[in-house]
């Protein structure tokens, strides 16, 4: 992460830097809030004084315009009040439905909805999703007995179809996202979380709520020029990350999973308030804790029995031609997340991404 190979380098920087204007306008992003996807190129970015750059949520088809934000320039610079984020921008949960994932990798989104009955599974990344868990009375789960189970599909409208046999307690077929791996330079997003169990008929009844967490979008930042005088000085957020999974009617849903981040220049600086993450999004719980997350619908006072399982961890490069500068009090975030905040969070949640 300290220094890129100057070959390396230099393939990387052709691919971010094709079709660049002759002239470009300069970004400054001083102390509002924007919404971008896609690829830009400008002479500077400038986001500072509580500047907020938001990516544009993956639409299901537009992988470059939404879910994606390249931002090309000589200069970029992130001031410690101010970030730019991706956070929930990957693929999108549906409602009592698995969660979505790469159309290659069909389940690295969490089973949930239809496939369970209480708990849906975690998205995964680089890192896989956690284990959705079933309602344990007294909050005291017991394992693998108490692992949700993949034992439905959806079937269309408000209909599920249930697998005959399926639900005997050995926690098999899981309903954990499976990771899957990419380079760097793909636009890849980070999958979605199971949605609350749907199989026992309650999905559709008032109130319908979909509480699966959404994975993380995709972020690069490149600062190069052909002279090898860019400079990419972070001092702010720059996330990714999956959002949490929430709960309905005492079931909780799956966390998505981190998305991608991508720093490249000519100079790197990553100052000491800096925060760089594609970390997985907590499980699901029907408790209000992370506050302002979960949409208006979700229960935040429901039974502590069971744990949506928590979101992979995505990917975090940084590639420098001279040696990178990096405080060493700078975070750098690619871990899964935790199912939720009740006492079977630990066994439900998501594993580690990758950190180059």
């Amino acid at each position: 992460m300290m220094r890129a190979p100057l070959f390396f380098l230099s393939f990387t920087l052709s691919i971010l830097i094709a079709s660049a204007p002759a002239r470009a306008q300069n970004l400054l992003v001083d102390g509002n809030t924007v919404t971008m996807g896609g690829i830009h190129h400008y002479g500077s970015i400038t986001v500072v004084n509580g500047g907020v750059i938001k990516v544009t949520p993956f639409n299901g088809t537009d992988r470059v315009n939404t879910g994606n934000l390249q931002l090309v320039a000589a200069s970029i610079y992130v001031d410690a009040t101010s970030s730019i984020i991706a956070t929930g921008s990957g693929y999108q949960p549906l409602l009592c439905q698995n969660g979505t994932g790469p159309a290659a990798t069909p389940l690295s989104g969490g089973r949930g909805g239809c496939a369970v009955r209480d708990s849906g599974g975690g998205g995964a990344h680089f890192g896989g999703g956690g284990r959705g868990t079933r309602d344990c009375p007294g909050g005291i789960c017991t394992f693998p007995h108490d692992w949700e189970e993949n034992c439905g599909t959806y079937a269309g409208g408000t209909t599920c179809t249930t697998i005959a046999a399926c639900y005997d307690g050995d926690g098999l077929p899981t309903v954990a996202g499976q990771p899957y791996t990419h380079s760097i330079y793909n636009i890849e997003f980070g999958a979605s979380g199971g949605d609350a169990g749907c199989r026992d008929g309650d999905g559709w009844s008032a109130p319908v709520c979909m509480v699966a967490g959404p994975g993380g979008g995709r972020i690069v930042l490149a600062a190069v020029t052909p002279l090898g005088t860019g400079v990419l000085d972070i001092r702010g957020q720059i996330v990714a990350e999956g959002r949490r999974g929430c709960g309905i009617k005492n079931d909780s849903a799956g966390g998505g999973a981190g998305g991608s981040v991508l720093l490249a220049s000519d100079n790197v600086n990553i100052g000491q308030s800096a925060v760089i993450s594609a970390a997985g999004g907590i499980g699901g719980n029907t408790q209000p804790y992370p506050a302002g997350e979960c949409p208006a619908c979700g229960q935040t006072s429901g039974t502590c029995d069971d744990c949506g399982g928590g979101g992979g961890g995505g990917i975090v490069s940084v590639l420098s031609g001279a040696p990178a500068v990096i405080h060493q009090l700078a975070e750098f975030k690619v871990g899964g997340a935790a199912g939720g905040v009740c006492s079977c969070a630990g066994e439900a949640g998501g594993g580690a991404g990758e950190l180059q």
